[in-house]
């Protein structure tokens, strides 16, 4: 992708999350990546409802190993400085429970 933004496409980080969530996931407990998160994608995952300190990222330790090894690292130590929604006062965030609390009706005839 020569001198196009990254920012104009989903990362891996962020199409796992929807992914999740689309299919019904409250949270995330952990994420297996390959390498460590882009800025972009620390700050997508900082600001999920369900994020918290205990939040893991496996990340892939050494390229020369045939076998898949994993380092265990929580979110803050790529993130050390977080700024989320908490800081400005806001409650909720990605994955949040929320009930609209929304109807639908129909004037159709047809509608039995």
């Amino acid at each position: 992708f020569v001198g196009q933004a990254l920012s104009f496409s989903v990362h891996a980080e962020q199409s796992a999350t929807i992914n999740a969530w689309l299919h019904g996931e409250t949270g995330l407990q952990a994420l297996a990546i390959h390498e460590a998160p882009c800025g972009y994608c620390r700050q997508f995952l900082y600001e999920m409802a369900t994020v918290n300190q205990n939040f893991v990222l496996l990340v892939k330790s050494n390229e020369s190993q045939p076998e898949q090894t994993y380092t265990s690292n929580k979110l803050p130590r790529f993130l050390p400085e977080p700024f989320g929604p908490a800081d400005l006062g806001l409650t909720g965030g990605l994955m949040q429970t929320v009930f609209h609390d929304l109807e639908t009706y129909s004037t159709d005839d047809t509608d039995d």
